[in-house]
């Protein structure tokens, strides 16, 4: 009875190893398959995020080329006076900018910002496309201003015959050019901080060049808009205005161009311009001597 007891622990000892192979085996070949499984998901994932970035690198190149575009068609309308052209341009420019930050905001995107070589691109792409989304709607403002004013790319019809400016669509104005300034100076301190070092040479120049004419857009805006801020107080809009009118004579040059040889007083009132009469300096009403330095009196006594 002993000896077939050994022989039955044995077998049985030689039957639990076999099942613990076949269990490791199948265990090892699961753990290969899933193995395998990841690496095909993760291979058709590379492939997909390939695929994606080529969709992502087009789409950015088609949008920020659009936006571009977009915007120099919008600007060359309103100085044509083709105000309904340049508003549909600039809307098309904004629609253009968003769609490179979405693509941006896309997964491919995404991994571009924190990848090596790609991160410092992305950053100046996206910090363009901000711009030229603010850009865009600065067009937008200064088209709203130039409708208000009836611009037609040669002159506002705020100037009438008869020597009269109409100040009211003026003072209407004054608030859509400011904001335009105001969110073209957006636009500069969106670009100011971006490097031009370290990013593609392609995205280098366009971030150069759009610096420059943010910012000289940006100055003639100002101008403009203090100019549209100021106007209906120096045309008499609040009270009459009386202005020394000084016409230069350049055959007897000076320093500052010519002989001051004939004035008049400017007249303004509601916009209005009068100019009753013009006199020669000859004419100006006695004053007193003036105390003047020994140098100015020898020389001009």
């Amino acid at each position: 009875m002993t000896p077939r007891s050994g022989n039955g622990s044995r077998t049985a000892v030689k039957e639990r190893v076999r099942v613990r192979i076949r269990v490791r085996k199948r265990r090892t070949f699961r753990r290969r398959r899933w193995l395998r499984r990841l690496g095909l998901i993760v291979g058709l994932l590379g492939v997909g995020l390939a695929l994606d970035s080529i969709w992502v690198v087009t789409e950015i190149e088609r949008s920020m080329q659009a936006a571009r575009a977009d915007i120099e068609r919008g600007a060359q309308a309103l100085l044509e006076g083709d105000v309904d052209s340049a508003e549909t341009a600039f809307l098309l420019a904004r629609r253009a900018a968003d769609g490179t930050l979405g693509a941006l905001d896309h997964p491919a995107g995404v991994l571009a910002r924190v990848l090596p070589g790609l991160s410092d691109d992305t950053s100046a792409v996206r910090a363009l496309a901000q711009a030229a989304e603010k850009t865009a709607e600065a067009g937008s403002e200064l088209a709203r201003a130039a409708e208000i004013t009836d611009w037609n790319g040669d002159r506002a019809a705020v100037l009438e015959p008869g020597g009269r400016v109409r100040l009211g669509p003026i003072a209407e104005a004054a608030p859509l050019i400011e904001r335009a300034a105001d969110v073209l100076g957006e636009a500069r301190l969106i670009l100011e901080p971006v490097a031009t070092a370290g990013i593609r040479e392609s995205i280098a120049e366009a971030l150069a060049s759009t610096k420059d004419r943010i910012a000289s857009s940006e100055g003639l805006t100002r101008s403009a808009a203090n100019l549209a801020r100021l106007l209906p107080t120096l045309l008499g809009g609040d009270e009459p205005r009386r202005y020394l009118l000084i016409l230069q004579n350049l055959n007897d040059p000076r320093g500052s161009g010519g002989f001051l040889g004939i004035y008049g007083i400017l007249e303004v009132t509601g916009g209005r311009l009068g100019l009753s009469h013009l006199h020669h300096a000859g004419e100006l009403p006695t004053v007193p001597p003036v105390d003047a330095p020994r140098d100015v009196r020898r020389a001009y006594g």
